[in-house]
């Protein structure tokens, strides 16, 4: 974790695991739990979801390969206000706004970690459903209608809405929940629910976004670039530690050469894809 004001804590930790996938969650389960104690108690927002890690398996790995994410802050994104958004905006002055929609759109805009996006995600989906049951008479519930008419996704709806075990259930009631589960592997809940949304306007009322923002929901804070992949050491003098690396490629990303830090492809081979062994 590092901060506006320098400096920089490394956490590291050895994990029993049948799988690469195991390990992290394992990890970050654990590391997860400090953090927002750390937060808690310093009366201060941190995060760790965007920091640079690595995963090195320590037996039954000749060549040391290891997966590694790097990240960076790339700063604020500026407010986009062109034709295409005046036109949305005229457009929607049609839509008679009776409940918090926008409110709660803006909300999981500014949101900076995926835990509060998707309880603004999920108040927005209420709202919009709400609004709309009362207007057109729509005779089954208001979940119905969220399901069938902005979802239109079974999959999506049964994960978010699924009695007591959703996942809105969970995160509004304050309960864990398994990530790891196969039913969450491979979704971006949050993408998914917000194009559904951006659908939903323009089939219903007639408004049409850009849908290919690049990372909409665009804020301030939390704006990161990065990369993330399977990399092996081209010998082995070479050392396989965070920092050294991250540092390496921040200097490379700034076109810097500074001495004594080494090119990080000077250092590494990345590899396709994980080996048999993770």
């Amino acid at each position: 974790m590092s901060g506006e004001c320098g400096g920089a804590w490394l956490a590291e930790r050895i994990v029993e695991a049948e799988s690469v996938d195991e390990a992290n969650a394992m990890f970050h389960d654990e590391l997860n739990a400090a953090v927002n104690r750390i937060a808690f108690v310093s009366q201060c927002f941190t995060w760790v979801e965007f920091e640079p890690s690595l995963i090195l398996r320590l037996n039954d790995n000749e060549d040391r390969r290891f997966y590694y994410r790097f990240s960076n802050d790339d700063g604020p994104v500026p407010l986009t206000f062109l034709e295409e958004e005046v036109t949305a905006l005229k457009a929607l002055e049609t839509y008679t706004e009776k409940g918090a929609a926008f409110r709660c759109l803006r909300e999981a805009c500014i949101a900076p970690t995926f835990y509060s996006r998707m309880v603004m995600l999920a108040a927005a989906l209420d709202a919009l459903a709400a609004q709309d049951t009362s207007k057109k008479n729509w005779k089954n519930s208001r979940r119905d209608y969220v399901n069938q008419v902005i979802l239109k996704d079974e999959e999506l709806s049964n994960a978010l809405y699924a009695p007591d075990e959703g996942i809105r259930h969970k995160l509004i009631h304050g309960e864990k929940v398994d990530w790891t589960a196969d039913q969450h592997k491979n979704r971006d809940y949050v993408q998914d629910i917000y194009k559904a949304i951006l659908e939903y306007f323009r089939v219903e009322h007639s408004i049409t976004l850009d849908i290919d923002v690049v990372g909409p929901m665009r804020n301030p804070i939390g704006n990161y670039a990065g990369m993330r992949g399977w990399y092996k050491p081209r010998n082995p003098a070479v050392n396989i530690a965070l920092r050294p690396m991250t540092e390496a490629l921040q200097i490379a990303r700034e076109g810097q050469d500074k001495p004594p830090h080494q090119n990080f492809d000077d250092m590494f081979i990345r590899c396709n894809g994980a080996p048999d062994s993770y």
